[in-house]
């Protein structure tokens, strides 16, 4: 498909088949894009597993646990999210790879460990983040916006999904609107700019200029159907998240 531009400050959304590339381009240099990937359930799969993939984080109600002379019974009332939809899950991918940023032919991994995207190419300098959580209109005023009509990140992001639930993508209400799964901030720049130990700072973070160039990009491959979400940031109150000035950003799908 032609490549397809994202407006500044806003969001787009695009469903794709195990095998895809989804190429994110940045063609002025310094927008920040921030990036999401969902995995809905359907009635022929199990959402990025194989038939013996389990759905929940915890085991059937008909395992024990010996403790000591105690035997404990699991409770069989799932956690929140542990069933259904799978998604880009930023801390499971820094604790897998055992590192801030994934590089060239790492993996991109769901909530549940499931391979998600591949790196395949990566035209910049490799510098992107995962630490930093996503704007959203509470930030925004946290930040000093005067009201909470700012646009965000995570609004981009649930106007996105509602696009894909109404146009029939995944069942509508899958996505609660008061939950926003943290991203990959591709593009952005976030070093630590400090020691870890308390003395020298507790690893303090600052958003400062990306170090992409106009045209630069990366190219991702979808490991099992997925639906991916992008926002081109629209933050203009950190003055280094995209360099001073929010701009558009483009994507692409490309054939496998």
């Amino acid at each position: 498909m032609p490549s397809v531009t994202i407006p500044a400050r806003t969001g787009d959304y695009v469903a794709l088949k195990s095998g895809q590339r989804l190429k994110l381009i940045n063609p002025h240099g310094t927008q920040v894009i921030d990036f999401w990937a969902f995995v809905f359930p359907s009635a022929n799969s199990t959402t990025g597993g194989d038939s013996t993939t389990p759905t929940s984080f915890i085991r059937s109600s008909s395992s024990t646990e010996a403790t000591g002379n105690t035997t404990s019974q699991h409770s069989s009332t799932p956690f929140p999210f542990t069933s259904g939809v799978q998604y880009f899950a930023a801390s499971r991918t820094r604790s897998i790879l055992s590192k801030l940023i994934p590089g060239t032919k790492d993996v991109l991994y769901t909530n549940k460990s499931v391979p998600l995207f591949t790196l395949l190419e990566d035209t910049t300098s490799g510098v992107h983040d995962t630490l930093f959580g996503c704007c959203d209109r509470f930030r925004m005023h946290n930040l000093g916006h005067p009201d909470f009509e700012h646009a965000s990140c995570a609004e981009n992001m649930h106007l996105a999904l509602r696009r894909a639930a109404a146009q029939g993508v995944f069942k509508p209400g899958s996505i609660s609107d008061e939950w926003t799964p943290d991203p990959l901030n591709v593009f952005m720049n976030v070093p630590i700019t400090t020691g870890l130990d308390r003395d020298s700072g507790g690893g303090k973070i600052e958003c400062i200029p990306p170090k992409s160039k106009a045209g630069e990009y990366i190219v991702l491959r979808a490991e099992i159907d997925c639906v991916a979400v992008m926002s081109a940031c629209p933050n203009d109150l950190i003055v280094g998240v995209n360099a001073g000035k929010c701009l558009s950003v483009e994507y692409e799908v490309l054939d496998t």
